[in-house]
Order: structure tokens, then C-alpha cells, then sequence
């Protein structure tokens, strides 16, 4: 893991939001739990709960959206992005695109469970069968 010191951090008192923190990892996002913000998401260093490590980088996400608005669009599932943010954008699409395999890979298993019960079931059935045709016989 990367270690990064908040060393510096006075020269960097903001920065535009590019999915990265000051430390050039990939932010987290997180939901408030605190009284003043209730359920605000914000965007955080993925090192803040190290001590003595991360650059304590912290942005709440309406105020990024915020800062770039006049150059909204809309997307294809009517979620309002910012041109800006277009990096969000993309891994929310990413998301739904990982949501969507994995998604198909639980239906696969489902199928493939299901195809085993009517096996079990005609199986029954056939050995039910032979068994009557058995016993017919006799």
C-alpha cells in the first residue's frame, strides 16, 4: 500500500476534484453519520483511518458538483452529472456494468440449480415409471 504524508498539505489548501486525493490514490466515498451532515456523502483519502498516513483530503460531493455547475448534462438513466466529474460518471458506469455480470452470473446459478431440481424430479419420475412397468409385468 502507498504511503503518503500530509506533509505539504498547507500549499494544497484545495483541489479540483479529479477522483484522486492529494496522494494520487483513488478516493473513497463515504455517507456523514454525523449530526451536522446527516447522510451527506463526501470523498476521502482511502488512507484516513491510518494514522499518521493520507493526505487528510476531504470534499463533500454536492459542493464538487457545486463547483462545476452550468455544465450539467443529463445521462441516459436521468442521473443529472457534471461534465467535470465525468471521472464519477465513468465508474458509476463501471458499477453497473460489474452490477450487471455479476447479476448474470447469480441467474446462470439459479438456472443451473433449477435445471438440477427437474433433473431429480423427472428422474424420480422415470424411475416411478419403471417401477410401476415392473411390477405391472410380474
Amino acid at each position: 500500500m502507498e504511503n503518503c504524508s500530509s506533509e505539504g498539505l498547507e500549499e494544497h489548501v484545495s483541489k479540483p476534484y479529479d477522483g484522486t486525493c492529494f496522494c494520487r490514490l483513488q478516493v473513497v466515498v463515504l455517507k456523514s453519520k454525523m449530526r451536522r451532515n446527516p447522510g451527506r456523502w463526501f470523498f476521502r483519502c482511502p488512507l484516513w483511518k491510518t494514522k499518521n498516513t493520507g493526505c487528510r483530503y476531504f470534499q463533500w460531493m454536492d459542493e464538487t458538483i457545486e463547483e462545476s455547475a452550468g455544465v450539467e448534462e443529463s445521462s441516459n438513466n436521468g442521473t443529472v452529472v457534471c461534465n467535470t466529474c465525468g471521472v464519477l460518471k465513468g465508474r458509476f458506469t463501471s458499477i453497473e456494468t460489474e452490477t450487471t455480470h455479476i447479476n448474470g452470473k447469480m441467474l446462470i446459478e439459479q438456472m443451473k440449480r433449477v435445471e438440477l431440481l427437474v433433473c431429480f424430479i423427472l428422474g424420480g419420475v422415470v424411475l416411478s415409471l419403471c417401477m410401476s412397468l415392473i411390477c405391472l409385468v410380474r
